[in-house]
Formats: C-alpha cells, sequence, structure tokens
C-alpha cells in the first residue's frame, strides 16, 4: 500500500488525480471512468480553480454518448487522427515526458516505475502502430481507455 500511496503522492504534486482501487476488482477502470466512486479518490485542494471531478465524469460520459453515435468508419477516422498526432507531436510529448522524469528522478521515484514513465521515438511509433492497428481490425473501435489515456498525456 506504501508504494500506491507514494506513486498517488508523485502523480499529485504534477497535478494529475487519482483514485486508489482495489485492482483485481473486476471492471475497475471502466467503473472508475463510469463515474462509480470506487476506492479512494486523491486530487489537489485547489480552491475552485479547477472542474469538479463530477463534471469531468459527465463530461467524457456525454463524450463517450457522441462517439457512439459515430459510425465505425468515422470511429476509426478518429483513432487514426489520434495516432497520427502521437507522431505529428514527437518533440512535444518527448520534451514533457523529459520534464516529467527529470521532476521523478528528482522526487526519487523507483527505477522501474521511472522506466515505465519513459517514451521513446520508439515506444510512440509503437503506439501509433498498435492504434492503427485497432482502427483498422475492428467494425467497433473501443476507445474509452485510449481517449482516456491520450487526454492524460496532453493534459
Amino acid at each position: 500500500m506504501d508504494s500506491k500511496v507514494k506513486a498517488a503522492t508523485w502523480a499529485l504534486d504534477r497535478g494529475v488525480s487519482v483514485v486508489i482501487c482495489n485492482g483485481m476488482q473486476e471492471k475497475a477502470i471502466k467503473t472508475i471512468i463510469g463515474g462509480r466512486k470506487v476506492g479512494t479518490f486523491f486530487t489537489e485542494s485547489t480552491d475552485g480553480f479547477t472542474t469538479p471531478v463530477e463534471e469531468l465524469a459527465e463530461s467524457a460520459r456525454e463524450g463517450s454518448r457522441q462517439l457512439q453515435t459515430l459510425t465505425p468508419e468515422q470511429r476509426a477516422s478518429a483513432v487514426h487522427t489520434l495516432a497520427d498526432l502521437l507522431v505529428s507531436k514527437e518533440q512535444f510529448i518527448l520534451e514533457a515526458n523529459a520534464k516529467d522524469l527529470s521532476d521523478a528522478q528528482r522526487n526519487g521515484l523507483a527505477k522501474p516505475l521511472l522506466s515505465r514513465l519513459s517514451l521513446s521515438t520508439g515506444k510512440l511509433k509503437n503506439l501509433s502502430v498498435g492504434l492503427k492497428q485497432i482502427a483498422d481490425s475492428s467494425h467497433k473501435v473501443s476507445i474509452y481507455v485510449s481517449v482516456y489515456s491520450l487526454y492524460v498525456m496532453f493534459m
């Protein structure tokens, strides 16, 4: 549990809210993204300067509903666009990642976590290829986790 709290503290120091829950719980991430209160939610106190989490969750649900109205081809096109952005914004992403890595090292983040945090041109290209494969091989592109991950990445 100590490592979870340390990871949550590290994320909070960078302005990222965190939910700690039982990872063995079935559909834990989907439940959290769906707006249910599962586990313990950590966020920095901002005295009203940011959007409340409930509003963010509702916006995510509304976005999901809008995505469901798209044709499979339109969803696939959106995923292709996200894949292309990973490549076209590579320099920006890698610069931001280098700053994150520097902050993480300075704050004593464990080496295995530093390795997972580290991005490279190769990793970004692999992510892009993977997204394109999903878009090309599926008529029903499920993008809940992909969109959420990219949203967090570009915040």
